[in-house]
């Protein structure tokens, strides 16, 4: 797994985690404005750029290939880390496990372990990897979707092109283990009693999110809970970085 740096010359570190079947690039408008205060480290999870092949394993796996990464390069404390959706149970995974120290701690619309038996779940997975497939095969599903009205998106530069090629270069099996293994992760018996300062986003349009954020809270009492209005699940960090910037900066200073 490559870990992209932006920002190389600022002492505090931020750790960007985006979300599941979305590419790092899509970010970078926001990546870019954080690097303006902060060393950011952007992974780019296996499966989701060349090559393609090497599919996706677990969000459990990018976890350890993050933490291999972190004593490579002799990083033992990060001041942000940041999640988005899929980043975030990853996020949650590196806190809730001990594994890498971090003054603050910023889930954005993530997805609590889902609880319903298994059979639920698997069918909540083909769900979402259908909508996939629909989106694969035709540009005017992602469109439908993603309407150019809402998300201020524009076939002119392209960029449903992009997206529809996206969807088609990843394997099937990344799109599902994205998935299926970011809704079916586990908590440790005993969470770290640390100084973590923990805050959860999601916008005000965004499905589950206030559910979410109440799940989070019973496990973590000193969360602190933020909604940001006129936002879909990570419009906020995708769509406009400047407000994005502008929060995480009011969030941590």
């Amino acid at each position: 797994m490559e870990i992209k740096e932006f920002g190389v010359n600022n002492k505090k570190k931020l750790l960007f985690l985006h979300g599941a079947v979305t590419k790092a690039q899509w970010y970078l408008p926001s990546i870019e404005k954080l690097s303006q205060k902060w060393h950011i480290y952007v992974p780019i999870y296996q499966g989701y750029e060349h090559p393609f092949e090497d599919s996706f394993q677990s969000v459990e796996n990018t976890a350890d290939e993050i933490v291999e990464f972190c004593k490579e390069k002799g990083i033992d404390e990060f001041d942000t880390v940041y999640g988005l959706s899929m980043g975030g149970v990853i996020a949650l995974l590196l806190y809730s496990y001990d594994r890498i120290p971090m003054e603050n701690l910023i889930l954005d619309g993530s997805t609590k372990p889902y609880e319903y038996p298994k059979i639920i779940t698997q069918i909540v997975v083909q769900l979402f990897c259908l909508s996939i497939d629909l989106m694969r095969k035709s540009k005017s599903v992602i469109q439908f979707f993603f309407p150019p009205e809402r998300w201020g998106l524009s076939d002119e530069n392209g960029i449903y092109d992009e997206i529809h090629q996206f969807f088609n270069q990843m394997t099937r099996k990344t799109i599902r283990n994205s998935f299926e293994t970011c809704l079916n992760y586990k908590f440790p018996e005993k969470l770290p009693k640390n100084d973590t300062k923990f805050h959860y986003l999601y916008g005000e349009k965004e499905g589950g999110g206030k559910d979410n954020a109440q799940f989070f809270q019973r496990i973590y009492p000193s969360l602190i809970q933020k909604v940001i209005p006129d936002c879909e699940h990570g419009e906020l960090c995708m769509m406009k970085p400047e407000e994005f910037y502008s929060v995480i900066c009011e969030i941590v200073g």
